[in-house]
């Protein structure tokens, strides 16, 4: 994901410009599970409150058959984390994911058509599905497992964190690694896929570095780690109990008030 980031810090602030993308994969079977988003790895100072409001809206479009199995992924998600951390010691901060999710039909669908054709990208058949409609079903052995076929909303699974610092050179911030904790509660309807039904426990470390590039105004950031979860309400005989996860990028600052930023995740 490119992004350019427009924000009205200080100039004594502006290097907090360079920070990861708080998103996660909206993929309705994915987005289920207490997979973490990405953050930096300076925590939050000890007595201070920080909040982030984030919408992350994704339009899936799979249909594909293979063997006993067929998967039906169309419409769209919308994600919207109030996500609160709270800097409790001078080396402990401790934050809540507080999220409300969105299942409805494509109302992007349009617009990505007409953007493929311009640039003259495949559709990958959303031309011959119906239009602006909401499946997301799995079936196997001519058995339908999962069907959302109706707009459904509320509240998600929450996630409860907690992070220490591990290391920062010199007192300065400028290089840092961080050992963040989460566990995710079951509190999302899982006939809605608003929620897994499982208790998900992950633990990462996260580093950056705004020293070694810093001439030209460049930082980078990454993060790897691992969640275990329960079993799943949601296909328990499809799921894994055990991932790893980690993301990656860089992000070049030329001005207080711009950021580029480029980040993978996996």
């Amino acid at each position: 994901m490119l992004a350019i980031f427009f924000g009205g810090a200080p100039v004594a602030a502006a290097a907090e410009l360079i920070q990861p993308f708080y998103s996660r994969n909206l993929n309705p079977f994915v987005q289920l599970y207490g997979l973490p988003a990405a953050e930096g790895a300076t925590i939050t100072p000890e007595g201070r409150l920080d909040a982030r409001l984030v919408l992350d809206i994704a339009n899936n479009f799979t249909n594909a058959a293979a063997e006993a199995e067929t998967i039906v992924i169309r419409g769209e998600t919308y994600r919207t984390v109030l996500a609160l951390r709270y800097g409790q010691k001078k080396n402990l901060e401790l934050g809540i994911d507080l999220p409300s999710i969105s299942h409805s039909r494509g109302h992007l669908n349009n617009f990505i058509s007409d953007w493929h054709d311009t640039f003259g990208l495949p559709k990958g058949d959303r031309d011959t599905a119906p239009n602006d409609q909401l499946t997301y079903q799995y079936g196997e052995g001519g058995n339908t497992m999962v069907a959302v076929t109706g707009a459904a909303s509320g509240l998600g699974d929450i996630l409860f964190s907690a992070a220490v610092p591990l290391w920062e050179e010199s007192g300065k911030k400028q290089r840092a690694l961080a050992l963040r904790a989460a566990v995710k509660a079951p509190t999302g309807s899982t006939l809605k896929l608003l929620g897994s039904g499982s208790t998900d426990v992950s633990l990462r470390l996260n580093g950056e570095d705004r020293q070694t590039f810093a001439r030209a105004k460049i930082a980078y950031f990454g993060s790897m780690g691992a969640m275990l979860m329960s079993e799943s309400d949601v296909l328990p005989n499809r799921q894994r109990h055990a991932v790893g996860f980690g993301s990656v990028g860089f992000g070049w600052q030329p001005f207080s008030w711009l950021a580029l930023k480029l980040q993978l995740d996996g």
